[in-house]
């Protein structure tokens, strides 16, 4: 029997068909993940933000090609009665493609696929479109152009985001019609001769005319991008920028306007000699303006008297960066060093002196491995500092977590079963004073073994930690399998999960999303699992916060807190950054090597360890990206007052912060 021949359209709309189902069964999967931690409309924002900027851009982009090619195809229809010359040669593929017999459907592919290369690189800008509709004033003006902060923290990117794209739109569509144009013979380069019909040239002055115009628009943004400009004696615009290259970047704008005027009149005009000639004339100032006048401006006005020159560009550094980093609000006391210290200064700062570390976290780690580590499968994955109160006596502590690591179990024990099902969360947690030790040079444990033990009045009486900085796999917890809770001698006792984490897996649909989404088809097979399983995914704290917020930088090192109720949590410094702050000299060290020239720590994250809760506190209401933040996810931040004081307590000035601002106190002091 012979197979029918399956028609391409049938084809390729199973391949879409099937890339829908793919992304649909992605998303779906996060959608549940947001709503079980009550941040759904998060998710819905972000999603809306993506889709609206994907299929606004394609639609656009799709009637502007549109279009265009269909003025081309008619300009090449009565090219082709009116033939600049006969055709020659061999038929090449590409003719063949967009024979006349089939053009349209090879024409619509083509539009489509770059319709949707245009809307996908705008889905990739949904948070600068955002930060545009949203945006907050920061209440300080420009020393240049007089414009408050955030036109340049807000509109200016967004203003530039328009702008390139608009010129790829232009660019993108010149290429297509020039191809429609060569493929009907409109357009033909016989004899090493270039003939162009007269009708290709008016379509062609049109493109050149938005072009044009495009380029005007550029020179009007980078005037304003001069103060972010590196290119000074300082960060920002400097004596040849202000008096050179802003001048020359207005005439060039206008020279851009004159030429587009120039090539949308053609038609009328038929001048193009006009065209040429002011389109010389604007390459011409093009390097006399920008490249040619700014350095003999630097070189014969500037360099002779930098100092008086570049003085007040320097002070707006200094200012500006002042205010990036924070540190115009530091506190200048005087601290007189006199060698008078007497038994009487020791007594009255006791609290002092009895919190001076001794114990260095590099080696105490060691420590903590060695003694009570208690099995193979636990790890200590870094020690943090912090403080309590035992008996009314402040004292800074050394804190770590106990946490399963399940590629050090034996071999044999390394099943799927076990990796994610029963060994799902570590336990407990390891506390000492940063100064005290034993007789025999150990740490003095505050808290220690399994289950934990406590010599004061604080109390671990949730140890399981389902959620830290080690514990990478998903897991699945009410399984038809018990769960590893702790060791006991030698025996183990076993736990059931009684939190609210995870997405419950009530069916075999959103089994099969998982199964899919993390590409393990025993989430699917797998008879342990039942209706009220819960799969937990996303548990590395940085991943789980980063993944809720991905437009906060966070700190390089969350810490763990024992709760006054008993809980573990771990509390993570969010920052609001941005490098598009005027005049501020930017860094690039930590918070992912991220550049910025601005930075607050205007959030705090607390994660549960046990259920995964994640809440984001705003700490710092004052600053103008947390609050432009706060418009658009108005469900995820809450007020810092709605943190428990016993939280509150906890909170300290974050390390990579005080890194960043301690290296430009050293430049910026003054």
């Amino acid at each position: 029997m012979k197979l029918k021949k399956v028609p391409l359209i049938v084809i390729c709309i199973a391949i879409v068909a099937l890339a829908v189902l793919a992304v649909f069964i992605h998303y779906y999967g996060d959608w549940l993940w947001f709503e079980n931690l009550g941040f759904a409309k998060v998710f819905t924002t972000i999603l809306w933000a993506k889709a609206l900027t994907f299929v606004g851009f394609a639609l656009l982009f799709g009637i502007f090609a549109a279009v265009n090619l269909f003025i081309a195809r008619r300009k090449g229809s009565y090219s082709r009665r009116m033939r600049v010359v006969p055709p020659q040669g061999p038929v090449t593929t590409i003719e063949l493609i967009f024979h006349e017999s089939h053009a349209t459907k090879a024409w619509t592919l083509v539009l489509l696929f770059l319709a949707g290369l245009m809307g996908i690189s705008a889905s990739e800008s949904w948070m600068t479109f955002l930060q545009y509709l949203y945006h907050s004033q920061f209440g300080v003006a420009d020393p240049i152009f007089s414009k408050d902060v955030g036109f340049y923290v807000f509109t200016l990117p967004f203003y530039s985001f328009l702008q390139k794209w608009c010129l790829s739109a232009i660019l993108l569509v010149f290429i297509a019609v020039g191809l429609s144009y060569y493929l009907d013979q409109a357009i033909a380069i016989p004899e090493n001769s270039l003939y162009i019909s007269p009708r290709v040239k008016y379509h062609f002055g049109v493109l050149g005319g938005l072009f044009f115009l495009d380029l005007a628009w550029l020179y009007r943004l980078q005037s304003y991008g001069l103060l972010n400009s590196s290119s000074g004696v300082v960060y920002g615009a400097g004596y040849s920028d202000v008096h050179a290259l802003i001048p020359a970047y207005w005439a060039l704008m206008i020279l851009a306007v004159v030429v587009a005027a120039l090539l949308f009149c053609m038609s009328v005009l038929k001048k193009w000699r006009w065209a040429l000639y002011a389109t010389g004339l604007f390459f011409v100032a093009l390097i006399g303006l920008s490249w040619i006048y700014p350095v003999i401006v630097q070189q014969y006005i500037v360099k002779p008297n930098e100092l008086a020159k570049e003085t007040p560009y320097i002070e707006h550094n200094i200012k500006f960066t002042r205010l990036g980093f924070g540190l115009n609000k530091a506190l200048e006391q005087p601290f007189p060093l006199k060698n008078t210290l007497t038994y009487n200064d020791i007594e009255k700062n006791q609290a002092t002196i009895h919190n001076i570390r001794l114990w260095d976290r590099r080696p105490l780690i060691q420590t903590y491995k060695q003694l009570q580590e208690i099995r193979l499968y636990y790890d200590f994955n870094s020690v943090d500092v912090d403080r309590y109160h035992f008996k009314d006596k402040y004292t800074e502590v050394a804190i770590a977590a106990r946490e399963l690591a399940p590629a050090q179990l034996p071999a044999p024990a390394r099943t799927w079963v076990n990796a994610h099902l029963v060994y799902t969360h570590g336990y407990g947690v390891v506390m000492s004073p940063v100064n005290e030790e034993t007789e025999d040079g150990m740490p003095k444990f505050v808290i220690q073994d399994i289950p934990p033990r406590s010599s004061h009045s604080i109390q671990v009486t949730r140890p399981a930690i389902y959620y830290g900085e080690e514990t990478n796999e998903f897991t699945i917890v009410h399984t038809k399998t018990r769960e590893f809770d702790y060791p006991k001698g030698n025996r183990n006792v076993y736990t059931s999960y009684q939190g609210r984490g995870g997405v419950q897996i009530s069916s075999i649909f959103r089994r099969l999303v998982y199964a899919y989404d993390l590409s393990d088809i025993n989430i699917l097979l797998s008879g342990y699992i039942t209706h009220e399983s819960r799969i937990m995914f996303h548990r590395i704290i940085t991943d789980r916060d980063h993944t809720i917020a991905p437009f906060l930088a966070y700190d390089s090192d969350p810490y763990l807190v024992v709760g006054r109720d008993g809980h573990l949590y771990w509390i993570h410094d969010a920052y609001t950054t941005t490098d598009m702050f005027p005049y501020s000299e930017p860094v690039s060290r930590g918070l992912g090597q991220n550049t910025f020239n601005y930075i607050r720590n205007s959030v705090k994250v607390v994660i549960d360890a046990y259920n995964g809760d994640v809440s984001y506190y705003v700490i710092d209401p004052s600053d103008p990206i947390v609050r432009t933040y706060m418009k658009i996810f108005p469900t995820l931040f809450k007020p810092i007052s709605a943190m428990p004081s016993f939280l509150r307590r906890h909170l300290r000035y974050p390390m990579d912060l005080f890194i960043v601002q301690a290296q430009m106190y050293a430049t910026y002091h003054m």
